[in-house]
């Protein structure tokens, strides 16, 4: 529950709630399933006549992982009184390594109605990087991160992620990271 700084009149600017529930089942070594629901309200005075609008917004995410391979999560939002909803799907392999080599691959389908009802999620980034990206409308992304290292200390890191969106009909905007660490 939360209620902001009142105004004048002493009627609240914005007050409401914010619920997170969830559950997590592991067997080991083989599954992994967390699922997760949301739901926060909104009240807004809009003037001092004592309007308020009413925002419910509702978020649901689901996460399976299997055999420490691969990740599949699926979150869904709908948001109410505008009725605007959007979901995506994401399916990333977890971290492979293979002698000094290690990486991460995957793909992100997303549709949301609109800004409103956009969705977020958290890519693989280089050292130091946080991502989290913003799916809105619909299309599709790819990213991958693959790493080197050179020795005990050194290492080569390299990022790249393309998206495209079908309502804008653009190409596809790929961005790319390189880092190299060095230790003296």
């Amino acid at each position: 529950m939360y209620w902001e700084l009142q105004n004048e009149f002493s009627l609240p600017v914005r007050s409401g709630d914010d619920f997170l529930t969830g559950f997590l089942y592991r067997k080991k070594g083989v599954v992994t399933l967390e699922l997760k629901a949301r739901r926060k309200t909104i009240v807004e005075l809009f003037n001092d006549n004592s309007i308020y609008n009413l925002q419910l917004n509702k978020k649901y995410y689901y996460t399976f992982t299997m055999k420490n391979f691969i990740v599949l999560k699926w979150k869904s939002i709908h948001l109410i009184p505008s009725n605007d909803s959007g979901q995506l799907i994401q399916l990333q392999s977890l971290k492979y390594q293979k002698g000094k080599w290690s990486g991460v691959v995957g793909a992100v389908y997303f549709n949301t109605d609109n800004w409103d009802s956009r969705l977020y999620l958290i890519e693989p980034g280089l050292k130091g990087e946080f991502r989290i990206q913003p799916y809105f409308l619909e299309g599709i992304s790819i990213y991958s991160k693959v790493n080197w290292k050179i020795n005990d200390s050194n290492s080569l890191s390299f990022r790249y992620s393309t998206q495209r969106k079908k309502e804008i009909s653009e190409k596809w905007k790929p961005e790319m990271g390189l880092q190299l660490d060095i230790v003296f």
